[in-house]
């Protein structure tokens, strides 16, 4: 699984991403503080959907970033995930009920 999460930036400014350390609860965001202070910076994600980015494939997961000091959102989460058909029609055979052996 790979992991990475894009900051949020001001108007004009380019998009940031940075390396995530994850871990049970929260992830360690690399070489970034968020603007409570908290250093380092430990983001735990929250709404959990797949990702609509036209530039990323069918296999991708995105989740708000909230950093746990302060709870401010600071970007959305990715996490890129092994899949058979893509995330969609995986979770649909996955909830209709049935077994698929």
């Amino acid at each position: 699984m790979k992991w990475w999460i894009k900051l949020n930036t001001k108007a004009g400014e380019p998009d940031r991403t940075a390396k995530l350390k994850p871990d049970e609860f929260a992830a360690e965001v690399i070489g970034v503080k968020c603007q409570c202070g908290a250093e380092p910076m430990f983001v735990s994600g929250t709404g959990k959907r797949i990702s609509q980015d036209p530039k990323l494939k069918h296999d991708t997961y995105e989740a708000d970033a909230v950093c746990t000091k302060c709870n401010g959102h600071v970007g959305i989460i990715y996490a890129q995930v092994s899949t058979l058909f893509g995330l969609e029609e995986d979770e649909r055979t996955m909830n209709m009920g049935i077994r698929i052996y």
